[in-house]
């Protein structure tokens, strides 16, 4: 399956690019939409069957998104609320806290888009899983 559509892919890139360049035969715009609607389809086959690999190995490679949520939620947990309890509550000196949290913040931002993403494509029906 994986050989007809790269040479499926193959030959709608060259199709696609003598129309462009000008050389070999003059394709209409038709011609050259199907072509590039034929290398999309061959891109998202592809792309079906690597989520399909994915999924199937479960574990820790399935697990990395909310792994990394919830890196960063104790990260930010830390550094905002905990280390500012035991310094001022319990009376600890020298609580270790992060010196620039903005790289925490820029993470756990993009995490939030990602998954507010997400979410509209379930909501929207158009998510592929």
């Amino acid at each position: 399956m994986f050989g007809r559509v790269v040479r499926d892919l193959s030959e709608s890139a060259v199709n696609i690019r003598e129309a462009i360049t000008g050389e070999g035969v003059e394709i209409q715009k038709d011609k050259i939409a199907l072509e590039a609607m034929k290398l999309q389809v061959g891109v998202d086959a592809l792309q079906l069957e690597i989520n399909k690999a994915e999924g199937k190995r479960g574990g820790l490679a399935s697990m990395w998104r909310p792994g990394i949520g919830i890196v960063c939620m104790a990260a930010l947990a830390w550094q905002f609320l905990l280390s500012l309890w035991l310094g001022l509550f319990i009376g600890l000196e020298n609580v270790p806290r992060l010196d620039d949290s903005s790289d925490l913040m820029t993470l756990t931002m993009a995490l939030l888009g990602m998954g507010g993403l997400r979410t509209f494509e379930k909501i929207k029906g158009v998510a592929k899983t």
